[in-house]
Protein backbone atom coordinates (compact mmCIF):
# COMPACT_ATOMS: atom_id res chain seq x y z
CA UNK A 1 0.00 0.00 0.00
CA UNK A 2 1.31 3.62 -1.05
CA UNK A 3 1.80 6.44 1.69
CA UNK A 4 -1.12 8.71 1.60
CA UNK A 5 -0.12 12.01 -0.45
CA UNK A 6 -1.34 14.98 2.22
CA UNK A 7 -1.42 17.35 -1.08
CA UNK A 8 -4.11 15.74 -3.09
CA UNK A 9 -6.05 13.45 -0.11
CA UNK A 10 -6.41 16.29 2.41
CA UNK A 11 -5.72 19.77 0.96
CA UNK A 12 -7.00 19.13 -2.21
CA UNK A 13 -9.57 16.57 -1.66
CA UNK A 14 -11.69 16.32 0.86
CA UNK A 15 -10.71 19.73 2.87
CA UNK A 16 -12.31 21.69 0.25
CA UNK A 17 -15.79 20.06 0.49
CA UNK A 18 -15.59 20.64 4.56
CA UNK A 19 -14.79 24.36 4.10
CA UNK A 20 -17.56 25.07 1.56
CA UNK A 21 -19.82 23.50 3.92
CA UNK A 22 -18.36 25.26 7.18
CA UNK A 23 -18.63 29.06 4.93
CA UNK A 24 -22.33 28.12 3.80
CA UNK A 25 -22.96 27.75 7.27
CA UNK A 26 -21.54 30.88 8.98
CA UNK A 27 -23.00 32.79 5.85
CA UNK A 28 -26.29 31.18 6.07
CA UNK A 29 -26.41 32.25 10.10
CA UNK A 30 -25.28 35.80 9.19
CA UNK A 31 -21.89 35.35 11.56
CA UNK A 32 -20.01 36.81 8.17
CA UNK A 33 -20.79 37.92 4.94
CA UNK A 34 -19.10 36.46 1.40
CA UNK A 35 -18.07 40.16 0.73
CA UNK A 36 -16.35 40.70 4.37
CA UNK A 37 -14.19 37.64 3.70
CA UNK A 38 -13.24 38.54 0.39
CA UNK A 39 -12.21 41.58 1.83
CA UNK A 40 -9.93 39.46 4.64
CA UNK A 41 -8.56 37.23 2.00
CA UNK A 42 -7.20 40.28 -0.22
CA UNK A 43 -6.47 42.54 2.21
CA UNK A 44 -3.83 39.47 4.15
CA UNK A 45 -0.39 40.37 4.12
CA UNK A 46 1.07 37.17 2.54
CA UNK A 47 4.50 38.30 1.83
CA UNK A 48 6.50 39.12 -1.43
CA UNK A 49 7.71 35.50 -1.85
CA UNK A 50 3.82 34.14 -1.52
CA UNK A 51 2.29 36.54 -3.28
CA UNK A 52 1.02 34.25 -5.99
CA UNK A 53 0.12 31.79 -3.63
CA UNK A 54 -2.36 34.46 -1.87
CA UNK A 55 -6.15 32.82 -1.86
CA UNK A 56 -8.54 34.08 -4.87
CA UNK A 57 -11.68 36.16 -4.03
CA UNK A 58 -14.71 33.49 -3.73
CA UNK A 59 -17.38 33.72 -6.08
CA UNK A 60 -21.27 34.07 -4.71
CA UNK A 61 -21.66 30.84 -7.10
CA UNK A 62 -19.26 28.66 -4.79
CA UNK A 63 -21.08 29.28 -1.42
CA UNK A 64 -24.37 27.60 -2.69
CA UNK A 65 -25.56 24.34 -1.45
CA UNK A 66 -25.62 23.23 -5.13
CA UNK A 67 -21.75 24.27 -5.60
CA UNK A 68 -19.14 21.39 -5.31
CA UNK A 69 -15.98 23.16 -4.36
CA UNK A 70 -14.59 26.63 -3.46
CA UNK A 71 -12.64 26.47 -6.96
CA UNK A 72 -9.41 26.85 -5.37
CA UNK A 73 -6.17 25.17 -5.12
CA UNK A 74 -3.93 23.83 -2.91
Amino acid sequence: MLVPDVMHDILEGVLQYECKHLLVQLISEKLITLEVLNSRLMNTDVGYMDKRNQPSPISPAAVTETSRNLKQNG
